[in-house]
């Protein structure tokens, strides 16, 4: 089983998986809640995620984004 983090504390493990996704990778996370802890979070991560060329997958919403 992987390693659980506070969503209240520094999300070093969320930062590090930004920068890690390359042009064309997808970010895929099972529940929306698991990402953001608002829309204004969701938004700067997508917004992010989309600057990179990479592309947002949240399972339980059946949400894609596309890779640019």
């Amino acid at each position: 089983m992987g390693k659980q983090v506070s969503s209240v504390a520094q999300r070093a493990e969320l930062d590090r998986a930004l920068e890690f996704i390359r042009k064309g990778d997808a970010l895929v996370v099972t529940k929306l809640d698991r990402l953001a802890r608002s829309v204004a979070d969701l938004c700067a991560i997508e917004k992010h995620i989309a600057g990179k060329g990479e592309a947002l997958r949240i399972n339980n919403m059946k949400m894609n984004t596309p890779a640019s």
